[in-house]
């Protein structure tokens, strides 16, 4: 955002110079000339703003990571992307366990800690094919192109456990994840429908104890 205003202020800078310019030229032809250029530049420069206010509007500020808004965009061109080509994808929600009681104990700036945390573990242990991103609160979601519930599974897994084993800067010991997977196109062939899959195999993980990540068809894993 920063860049962008910076951006803009300089493409108003020199806009406001060729139009200086203009009340010096008195040749029709190069004034005109001189405001199709002032035209363009502002046009640009102010393009490239709202792109990037538009991008701004898509991240999570604490985690870095897509919010839910952006993700739900996603999740939807992914299930297109895998009926067109006959693909298969999980989809994957995780959920810190005990959150709250972690902030009540040790604060809300420490939260952010843990959040900023998965959030860098997370993008570690995926592919560049993937994607990450804040779901609500402590809550997570991936996508997993060409995968299926055990690589899903196995990635679930390996967040969990670096996690779990994280120390954090100000010495509060790391936090578990309970997660729940659904497949596409196994569980459901939309994007409700892979979602309300994976929430309820994360509800019956949370209601199991925690720190399990379960099948949404099937038993626990």
């Amino acid at each position: 955002m920063g860049r962008s205003r910076v951006t803009l202020g300089a493409s108003c800078a020199v806009a406001g110079l060729l139009v200086g310019l203009l009340a010096l030229v008195p040749d029709t032809g190069i004034r005109l000339l001189l405001l199709t250029t002032v035209l363009a530049v502002t046009g640009a420069c102010l393009g490239t703003y709202i792109h990037r206010l538009l991008e701004a509007g898509d991240i999570d500020h604490t985690t870095g990571l897509l919010n839910r808004r952006a993700f739900v965009r996603h999740l939807d061109a992914e299930v297109a992307r895998a009926q067109r080509h006959h693909r298969s994808f999980a989809l994957v929600l995780m959920d810190i366990d005990n959150f709250k009681r972690y902030n009540d104990r040790y604060g809300h700036l420490t939260g952010d800690m843990v959040l900023r945390t998965f959030s860098h573990i997370a993008r570690g242990v995926v592919r560049t094919s993937d994607l990450v991103a804040r779901w609500g609160g402590e809550e997570f979601a991936l996508i997993l192109p060409e995968t299926g519930h055990a690589g899903a599974i196995a990635v679930a897994q390996r967040v969990r456990q670096r996690l779990a084993a994280e120390t954090l800067p100000n010495g509060s010991p790391g936090v578990t994840l309970s997660g729940g997977v659904a497949c596409f196109p196994e569980d459901a062939d939309d994007s409700e429908g892979l979602v309300s899959a994976a929430d309820s195999a994360l509800y019956r993980a949370k209601a199991s104890g925690n720190e399990i990540v379960l099948f949404s068809r099937a038993g626990y894993q």
